[in-house]
């Protein structure tokens, strides 16, 4: 491509763009939804594709290769509000976590960082629906305090880590496991139906009674 051809190699790729088109579910246009996962998903493939060709035709697991993905707080805990962006920001923690397994082998390290910052695109949704941070004179949710950890996530020095989700806001850093297994049931395809139903309430309701921990709601409503 032409950074190859211009700068003689390629070492690091960051996913940013993004765009916003918000509506609850049953308002949203099926164009809207189309939009919104283009540009986050298939964005994010267009700049991936012919990096991930690159660094494996080098043939080097020993290389410092990188891709820095942006997702966002909006998918990690489901903004009501948003569902084509949290959707598209949820994917991209799952390809995130694809290529950080796929791509090992070829010294290439995949992280991806939810971040809480004031852009232009924040500053397009309503403030009930912005959780990337108020908008205000004295703002510490810039973008130039998500940079560390962007050129952190691209340098050398982070080699030791992939395939994970680092959320990023007013100075703060949130390392997030995603997902989780709480826990397992063994056994239970051969039971009945209501037998099942039983026992699934039984093990896992005092583990996930009501909706999911989300900053958007309070799990014992």
């Amino acid at each position: 491509g032409l950074a190859i051809e211009k700068f003689g190699g390629l070492d690091i790729v960051v996913n940013v763009a993004g765009i916003l088109r918000d509506r609850m579910i049953f308002n949203l246009d099926e164009k809207d939804w189309d939009a919104v996962i283009r540009v986050h998903l298939k964005g994010h493939y267009s700049t991936i594709k012919p990096a991930a060709a690159y660094w494996r035709s080098l043939r080097n697991p020993q290389g410092d290769f990188r891709i820095v993905n942006f997702t966002s707080a909006s998918g990690l805990h489901g903004s009501p509000g948003q569902p084509n962006y949290a959707a598209a920001k949820m994917g991209v923690v799952g390809l995130t976590m694809s290529l950080a397994n796929g791509l090992a082998r070829y010294g290439v390290t995949v992280n991806a960082i939810a971040p809480g910052a004031t852009t232009r695109l924040t500053e397009t949704a309503p403030e009930d629906k912005n959780v990337d941070g108020p908008a205000r004179a004295d703002d510490p949710y810039t973008p130039d305090r998500v940079a560390p950890i962007a050129v952190f996530l691209g340098s050398k020095q982070s080699g030791w880590m992939s395939g994970r989700t680092i959320g990023a806001a007013g100075g703060e850093l949130m390392l997030y496991n995603v997902p989780e297994m709480i826990k397992t049931l063994n056994g239970m395809a051969d039971l009945d139906a209501a037998t099942f139903a039983a026992t699934v309430e039984k093990e896992f309701r005092p583990l996930a009674d009501g909706l999911a921990p989300s900053i958007y709601f309070d799990s014992q409503m």
